[in-house]
């Protein structure tokens, strides 16, 4: 699978967006968003992948 980085203020807009929209169509994807996880400053993004 290929993994993103996703800046903050996108995934807090998409967040945004999706609360506005009934909860039937977007509940997997906000779980998703919730599931991100943050990168630290010092962590590289090539992982070996």
């Amino acid at each position: 699978m290929r993994k993103f980085v996703i800046d903050e203020n996108l995934a807090q807009a998409i967040a945004d967006y999706l609360a506005a929209r009934p909860y039937r169509e977007v509940a997997q994807l906000v779980a998703g968003l919730m599931a991100l996880q943050e990168i630290k400053e010092d962590e590289t993004l090539s992982d070996g992948e």
